[in-house]
């Protein structure tokens, strides 16, 4: 009865109630940008960046935006109101389509934050003991990677050192996850351990 219970709680907690997310994307430091690319790709993990705002104004209303849609559930819809009333309020000119810009914003931040939620709870002592392995999955995109699609399927022991290189999102919009695996999925599904890629 205990056993079912922790593993009850696990699951709950690899679905992450987004207290992770928050805490991860709030330690981010502001760090002003004149244009995609700037920043190496590590910078990501602990700085708050949207490419073209260069102005410590604009970034914190951004900033604040995207804490709210995190921390409060906002919507798509709703994040695009705001931004088009941060863009009105800072003159702000940028690059693309307002609809494009505000969703490019929305799902990075949102994917990256609740992936970091993710792997601090599938990490933890007592997750690694009921769900031992992980398996990569590659999800239907309209341009897909087709390095990412070789790795769909890929199930190795959530301790293997492949999954500190190839957490998701692995690059820019990518719609990909991993999930956590019990033994006993393991052998109900047949699943063998892949080969380190």
């Amino acid at each position: 009865r205990w056993r079912r219970w922790v593993a009850d709680t696990v699951i709950q907690a690899t679905n992450l109630a987004p207290s992770d997310a928050i805490r991860f994307f709030r330690q981010k430091i502001n760090m002003p940008t004149q244009k995609w690319g700037e920043l190496e790709a590590h910078v990501h993990a602990t700085g708050f960046s949207v490419a073209g705002a260069a102005s410590d104004a604009l970034l914190n209303d951004f900033r604040k935006a995207v804490g709210q849609a995190i921390s409060e559930g906002m919507t798509l819809g709703d994040f695009r109101k705001e931004f088009d009333r941060i863009v009105k309020r800072r003159g702000w000119d940028f690059n693309g389509t307002p609809g494009w810009r505000a969703k490019t914003i929305y799902t990075t931040n949102l994917s990256t934050a609740y992936s970091a939620g993710r792997w601090k709870q599938m990490t933890t002592p007592e997750a690694l003991v009921m769900f031992p392995y992980w398996r990569y999955r590659h999800h239907a995109c309209p341009h897909p990677r087709l390095m990412h699609v070789a790795w769909d399927g890929t199930t190795l022991p959530a301790v293997d050192s492949w999954w500190s290189t190839h957490w998701t999102p692995n690059v820019w919009a990518c719609h990909c996850t991993v999930y956590p695996v019990s033994r006993g999925e393991m052998r109900r599904n047949n699943w063998q351990v892949s080969d380190s890629q």
